[in-house]
């Protein structure tokens, strides 16, 4: 595993990545990091931007920290950084997503072209 980054923005992602190894990536949010951190909302919109950013950093930064819940999680979500994540953690991943019967909410559909969208 790839050492944690020291810098602010390294810190909230750090936190937000704690988060979603507990709360699930999808669900993390920007108050959660904030309380965590002892921080403010707007910090983490300066870092990061809008939430989808947010979600995307923490992706890479699980793809890139090896760490398989997360990417499980976005493998289940058709999300680019864990499609194009190394074939051993995606072969984790998929044995995670298996063992915890991970799969997409009932209202969100694969759409074609892999993205993944609520009904309509």
């Amino acid at each position: 595993m790839a050492e944690l980054v020291e810098d602010r923005k390294g810190q909230l992602l750090n936190t937000a990545l704690k988060l979603a190894s507990v709360h699930g990536w999808r669900k993390v949010t920007r108050t959660q990091i904030a309380e965590a951190t002892g921080t403010v909302e707007s910090l983490i919109n300066y870092y990061f931007g809008s939430k989808q950013q947010l979600r995307d950093a923490i992706m890479e930064e699980a793809v890139a920290l090896s760490m398989v819940s997360i990417v499980a999680e976005g493998l289940v979500y058709h999300h680019p950084s864990a499609l194009e994540a190394p074939v051993a953690l995606k072969r984790q991943a998929q044995a995670y997503i298996e063992k915890h019967e991970l799969k997409l909410p009932r209202w969100m559909v694969i759409a074609e072209g892999g993205a993944v969208h609520a009904w309509a």
